[in-house]
């Protein structure tokens, strides 16, 4: 409906962004070993508990490895680090918030498990390449 300067641009960028996500996920498909079943229970905890602090040293704790096992364990099941793939499920919880309420943007940094906004814009900024405000302005 409305198109801005770089319009276009943005939705290339968003398209290549797309099918680059697309090759990685069948490329890990095919070479990926399966998790194991603490990585599972791990990754199955960070999507209900992604809000607190989850660290990898209480999962550590809890199984009985130690930190550095298990971080290189993850990495190597999971496709990406700990503190990333956390980021990850909260950014995209961010995004959904942004796109389908009208929650201001602290409550929704909050609401994912940011304390700090400046820090959430930051992150949020760096993954996607807009503001959480720009971002929720082009996807509503």
């Amino acid at each position: 409906k409305q198109q801005d300067y770089g319009y276009l641009e943005l939705v290339r960028c968003a398209f290549v962004e797309l099918l680059i996500l697309t090759m990685r996920k069948i490329g890990k498909k095919e070479y990926a070993p399966e998790k194991s079943l603490e990585i599972q229970k791990i990754t199955e905890d960070l999507h209900i508990h992604y809000k607190e602090k989850p660290t990898l040293q209480a999962y550590a704790h809890k199984l009985g490895y130690s930190v550095p096992y298990l971080s290189a364990k993850f990495s190597q099941e999971a496709g990406t680090g700990f503190a990333e793939y956390l980021q990850r499920i909260r950014l995209e919880r961010a995004c959904h918030l942004l796109e389908t309420t009208n929650l201001p943007i602290t409550q929704v940094a909050s609401a994912v498990g940011y304390e700090n906004i400046k820090h959430f814009n930051a992150i949020f900024k760096q993954k996607f390449q807009l503001t959480p405000r720009e971002f929720r302005a082009i996807h509503r």
